[in-house]
């Protein structure tokens, strides 16, 4: 069921500096039916390297730092997960008025 299985497994473990290669990981993890069963995954078993469930590891290890219960990091996860960052747009600040 993962999107990731037509994809060559190359473009989930880019170079640090690959941008492009990072936004087209994150939009597939976007599209992905189970993202956050993967980033599950790769918390848990600590994978320090590559994208799982849209996160880079920089990424996984800043929510594992502001996450300190299950139940504050599955809702944390599930917010951040569906959010446009994910699909590699930048989340703009809202406007004030």
């Amino acid at each position: 069921m993962a999107a990731c299985t037509s994809e060559d497994p190359e473009l989930f473990f880019p170079l640090p500096h690959a941008r492009p290669q990072i936004r087209h990981a994150k939009a597939v993890c976007a599209a992905c039916p189970v993202r956050l069963n993967c980033l599950h995954l790769a918390l848990g078993h600590g994978l320090d390297h590559g994208i799982f469930g849209g996160f880079t590891a920089e990424e996984r290890r800043g929510l594992v730092r502001h996450t300190s219960s299950a139940g504050t990091a599955n809702k944390y996860l599930a917010a951040r997960a569906t959010s446009s960052c994910v699909a590699g747009r930048p989340r703009r600040p809202p406007r004030r008025r």
